[in-house]
């Protein structure tokens, strides 16, 4: 209510109902923002709403270690008192047979440091994130979304991959090809060399650069 009326825009739905809105780019600040959609007499309104930094956390085993086996639970308590502190927790493998990056899910939380239980989070990415936003004295998010025994090619793009050799042999020593729509194993249950184990769920090698 500070500012006011900061941004508006009106948007046509898909023959679904889908859309997209690209909202311009604000400055880092520790005031919240309201963010309110209109639709044909409905209205929904989404409070408490931050702009500043967002990370990412991907990765497999190490980086999924929740926080509350790690050294990182004894500042559990230090970290609830960071209000501008948010994780979206990624909580169920939703991938397909495609050979695209997943652009979206809807099977993941927002949780704020201050309200929720943040113990069971990557203690990797709680322990940046937190420091990152005591330093920066700004709101940070980070998207825990890292999954243990994934493999490293669900990661990685294959321009990514090939730029380092150490990575492309390790791949390819499992029997992959690198920029290939191939699908890895989610959930890593290998049978012969290169072929995936039964009942596994799987995510596709990204096919583009």
């Amino acid at each position: 209510d500070y500012y006011g009326l900061v941004f508006s825009q009106q948007l046509r739905t898909d023959g679904r109902g889908y859309f997209s809105c690209q909202i311009p780019a604000f400055a880092g600040s520790k005031d919240f923002f309201r963010l309110t959609l209109t639709c044909a007499g409905s209205r929904l309104q989404i409070d408490n709403i931050c702009f500043g930094e967002v990370w990412l956390a991907i990765g497999e085993s190490n980086m999924a270690m929740p926080a509350c086996y790690t050294d990182v639970k004894n500042q559990l308590m230090n970290y609830q008192k960071q209000s501008y502190l948010r994780v979206f927790k990624f909580t169920g493998a939703d991938f397909g047979p495609d050979c695209l990056p997943q652009g979206s899910t809807n099977q993941g939380l927002w949780l704020r440091a201050d309200q929720d239980d943040l113990s069971r989070i990557s203690g990797i990415a709680l322990a940046f994130a937190a420091n990152l936003q005591a330093k920066l004295e700004l709101p940070v998010a980070i998207y825990d979304l890292a999954e243990p025994d994934s493999l490293i090619q669900s990661w990685l793009s294959p321009k990514a991959i090939r730029s380092d050799k150490i990575i492309e042999k390790h791949v390819e020593g499992q029997g992959f090809s690198v920029g290939q729509p191939v699908f890895s194993n989610w959930h890593f249950s290998l049978g012969e060399k290169g072929k995936p184990g039964p009942e596994i769920r799987q995510i596709a090698l990204p096919n583009q650069g």
